[in-house]
């Protein structure tokens, strides 16, 4: 499906056209016999391009849906039609004319003709779920068409949630407000929440808890809405990190929405976090199918090639993804990063960043990579500048982690030999983490800018017990990917704080368990963090160790 053209004669009316379009794929995608391409790798191209051809060849399919909005005060006027993207043969065509007031089931009923002109078979409970109404009233209809462009950014890109999704909270919440019983914009709200918590992120207790009641009030009002489960899908694997549940609500969702790309990647996810890394694997591929030029899927099939230190695979994905104009600044920065990581070859990302324009905000946006690339290469200074010259409170790292930027200046004026600078910018960290653990915020970021500032103080004792904090919160056992990331901060702690014996049992771990976005063979060599431990016998057989590609459980 092509974005829909909006010709309404108010521009604004754009969030209309594309709420709408939004809306029918998703009763699409929950037709088990239709294969639907996803949002995300449609929505470059436009409404009603010349060469259909080309853009089918692209996406993998036969016929392409094209259409048109325009809505004009309450009157809503849609025209639609499905072409052979092969010869341009038209193959079904009809216009839609309602009043906003009884716009509600139209989505339903394109997907049903849609399905019928394309000899599609709906089952009994299909049929039913493509038919049902989200809402009756017009109004929280409206506030919900207008949420969905906040929520799809938000939802596209990660690093967007904090700035979109209250956007789109405040309108679901306003068309809540019209229809307490509008289940789907409960369950949207659900996941905007989450997503504030996890990806913001906001981990307090009063988002999680704002997460939590309103997908129980989803579920309450509509327990077969595959969006419901989803969104406590959602919610059990970013709030609770309870993965099992999350599985269960998934697979749930995928059964009553099977062609949707989303569903198929968190699955993906899930499984990776429970370790289950060929079952991710088979499940990104499954989800590239269905969204072909998703950058963020496809971004996480590369991310599970190289957590498994198969770069050759990760790089193939990533190169794809440039050859098609994806997100170009976050692949080659990426990219770059893998490549030092796999071969200890720091002159792309020395390239990379030298490409970039002083002031601009993808120069801003990689302030953490210009300090790490000074960091790998000893420039201290270089490093030193970096991180004064960045305005971000924390950085993320690319499993998100968020340390403060704070905690990386102190760690550059200590390698230059600055002492007393560094413990100016340790006794920072601490005070601020210690007030956050103190307000409830018990993260594992919290507990690691905590670690790592009294190590730096030289109190020892008070840095293994919160690293040890760190860990029991997010060990592997519990969470694979997220294990992974904290155990690597933690050993960089036990080296900071003299702990060399329990440096290398969790070094030899994190090799182990797939670390190859951490950690890897190069980075042991290059990283300043293991100076104190690289003539000690045991760190060449580690060495040894992070060359190999991650086994598989059979």
């Amino acid at each position: 499906m092509l974005p829909f053209g909006n010709l309404s004669q108010d521009a604004e009316n754009g969030y209309f056209a594309d709420g709408m379009q939004d809306e029918i794929l998703s009763h699409l995608a929950a037709i088990s016999d239709l294969k639907v391409v996803s949002r995300t790798s449609t929505q470059k191209y436009k409404s009603h391009p010349v060469d259909l051809k080309t853009i089918g060849a692209q996406l993998g399919v036969a016929t392409v849906l094209e259409g048109s909005v325009q809505k004009s005060g309450d009157q809503v006027h849609i025209n639609l039609q499905l072409v052979d993207a092969r010869n341009d043969r038209h193959l079904w065509a009809q216009s839609y004319s309602r009043d906003l007031k009884n716009i509600f089931a139209v989505e339903g009923e394109v997907a049903q003709n849609v399905a019928e002109a394309l000899k599609a078979k709906l089952m009994p409970a299909e049929s039913a779920s493509v038919g049902a109404a989200p809402t009756r009233n017009a109004a929280a209809y409206e506030f919900f068409l207008r949420a969905t462009p906040h929520y799809n950014r938000g939802n596209d890109r990660h690093d967007l949630v904090a700035a979109e999704m209250p956007l789109a909270i405040m309108l679901y919440q306003q068309a809540i407000a019209a229809d307490p019983n509008f289940a789907l914009a409960y369950a949207r709200l659900a996941i905007a929440e989450t997503s504030m918590y996890n990806f913001a992120p906001d981990r307090t207790e009063a988002r999680r808890a704002a997460a939590q009641a309103a997908v129980e009030r989803a579920l309450a009002l509509r327990p077969e809405l595959g969006e419901a489960h989803f969104a406590m899908g959602l919610f059990a694997l970013w709030a609770q990190r309870d993965f099992a549940k999350a599985r269960e609500q998934l697979q749930i969702t995928a059964q009553r929405m099977p062609n949707n790309a989303e569903v198929i990647a968190y699955l993906a996810a899930t499984a990776r976090h429970e370790g289950r890394w060929q079952e991710a694997l088979d499940a990104y591929r499954r989800a590239v199918q269905l969204d072909p030029q998703s950058t963020h899927i496809n971004f996480q099939l590369a991310f599970t090639y190289a957590d498994l230190r198969r770069y050759v695979d990760a790089m193939h994905v990533l190169d794809e993804l440039l050859a098609a104009g994806g997100n170009i600044g976050d692949i080659r920065s990426t990219r770059a990063t893998w490549l030092a990581m796999w071969k200890g070859d720091l002159e792309p990302q020395r390239t990379m960043l030298a490409s970039l324009t002083p002031g601009s905000d993808e120069y801003a946006a990689n302030a953490r990579d210009f300090f790490q690339l000074a960091w790998w290469s000893r420039d201290y200074a270089a490093a030193i500048r970096a991180a004064l010259v960045s305005t971000d409170a924390q950085w993320r790292d690319p499993n998100n982690i968020a340390l403060p930027r704070l905690l990386y200046l102190a760690w550059a004026f200590e390698a230059q030999g600055d002492q007393v600078k560094a413990a100016d910018a340790y006794l920072s960290v601490q005070k601020s983490a210690s007030d956050a653990l103190a307000r409830g915020n018990a993260s594992v970021d919290q507990h690691l800018a905590l670690a790592f500032a009294y190590a730096g103080l030289g109190r020892k004792d008070d840095a293994l017990r919160e690293s040890a904090g760190a860990l029991g919160i997010l060990p592997p056992s519990r969470d694979t990917v997220g294990g992974i990331a904290t155990l690597n901060y933690v050993a960089q702690v036990d080296v900071r704080s003299g702990a060399y014996d329990a440096a290398f049992a969790h070094l030899h771990e994190l090799l182990e368990l797939g670390s190859g976005t951490s950690i890897s063979a190069a980075m042991l060599a290059l990283d300043p963090q293991w100076d104190p431990i690289r003539r000690d016998a045991r760190f060449a057989a580690l060495l040894r160790q992070g060359e190999n590609e991650v086994k598989l459980a059979p």
